[in-house]
């Protein structure tokens, strides 16, 4: 009987250690800065792909749940000066932030080592970000 709740107690912490773990790891994917490297080009029929372009965003995914960018997140290929504060919550890939008159919310995801943003519109809206710490 002792054997059994000893073995039921440490198959409990051994699950829990694990899934701290895997929470730790999915949330660590994202933390850093990255530099906004392609747009999405589409011309409405799904055909689009990804452009290189040069640009001087930088979006930086804190361990707290922020995220702080140079420039605005609530649009693509912003170019004015303009430091935006963001939540994001890994779990459901959204980033929540004050933009004004929008109530819609940026999507992301990793794809082969690259942040993809996603911005709602009537084509494919979407940004590629590459890791630069």
């Amino acid at each position: 009987m002792k054997k059994g709740i000893i073995l039921a107690i440490l198959i409990g912490i051994i699950n829990a250690c694990t899934k701290d773990n895997k929470e730790n790891t999915s949330n660590d994917e994202f933390f850093g800065k990255w530099k906004l490297v392609a747009q999405l080009v589409d011309p409405g029929d799904g055909s689009g792909t990804f452009q290189d372009i040069t640009s001087n965003k930088i979006i930086e995914f804190k361990a707290n749940k922020t995220i702080l960018s140079n420039r605005d997140i609530c649009h693509m290929l912003s170019t004015k000066d303009s430091t935006t504060h963001a939540t994001y919550n890994n779990k459901h890939e959204i980033i929540s932030s004050s933009c004004s008159n929008q109530i819609w919310n940026p999507s992301f995801l990793l794809k082969d080592n690259d942040l993809i943003i996603s911005y709602p519109c009537i084509e494919a809206c979407k940004e590629k970000y590459t890791r630069t710490q």
